[in-house]
């Protein structure tokens, strides 16, 4: 890769990403003099290229909710979270791609608002929480990188709410990858994130967000979220 060897963003040999990742919310984007406003489930590189710093967010939103996968990104955005709380919500659906990072890490540094990671509770789950945190290895991805967004859910704890015939035994690279997570620099610097590592290596156990909808098929915006923010129980 001629961008991590020479230490120079690959924007600066014009070449751009295909687009990946959604954002929604109550958001204006001001790109080359064209205003978007409330954007509704847009991907990112047709709203403007997160690459080129010439635009401004406009926003009064308290926080970012950075989710983990598509569905549940479609599943908040259908029953307009937005308007229930003052966010903004996006998605690199599944592992992130350098725009949507590049977003993400812009939002924060320009409006100030909170970043909360919502995910699944599972080892995929935390390594995509860490992807958003920390960027990847190579050059440009830790430019990108995301060190102030807090880990929303799913908690050990909150797992407690949902019926125990949801959750999955881990697999036998499921428990490898929480052992080789526990090992990792970055996780034992973060006491919490660590315990949460262990508890899930110790209880034996996963489980998806779409769990939640066993209770009830809104639990997850009338309850979950709303309660968990209101609480600020992040870590």
């Amino acid at each position: 890769d001629f961008s991590e060897i020479l230490q120079i963003p690959r924007i600066s040999f014009g070449l751009f990403p295909s687009p990946k990742g959604m954002i929604g919310g109550r958001i204006k984007l001001i790109y080359k003099d064209v205003e978007e406003l409330g954007v509704s489930g847009a991907t990112i590189t047709d709203i403007f290229d997160p690459n080129d710093s010439k635009y401004i967010i406009k926003t009064n939103v308290k926080y970012l909710l950075v989710i983990e996968k598509a569905s549940i990104f479609q599943y908040l955005m259908e029953r307009e979270i937005y308007n229930r709380i003052p966010c903004l919500v996006i998605t690199g659906k599944g592992f992130p791609d350098i725009s949507t990072r590049k977003l993400v890490s812009d939002i924060i540094c320009k409006s100030g608002i909170t970043a909360l990671y919502l995910g699944d509770f599972d080892p995929h789950g935390i390594n995509i929480y860490l992807t958003y945190v920390r960027g990847s290895s190579n050059f440009e991805s830790q430019l990108a990188a995301c060190p102030s967004i807090y880990y929303l859910g799913i908690h050990f704890e909150d797992t407690e709410l949902i019926p125990s015939d949801t959750r999955v035994i881990l697999s036998e690279k499921d428990r490898s990858t929480l052992k080789s997570l526990i090992e990792d620099p970055a996780i034992k610097v973060s006491t919490n994130i660590k315990y949460k590592c262990k508890l899930m290596y110790e209880h034996n156990y996963k489980c998806e967000l779409e769990a939640f909808q066993s209770i009830s098929s809104d639990y997850l915006v009338n309850t979950y979220l709303p309660s968990k923010i209101l609480r600020r129980t992040w870590i």
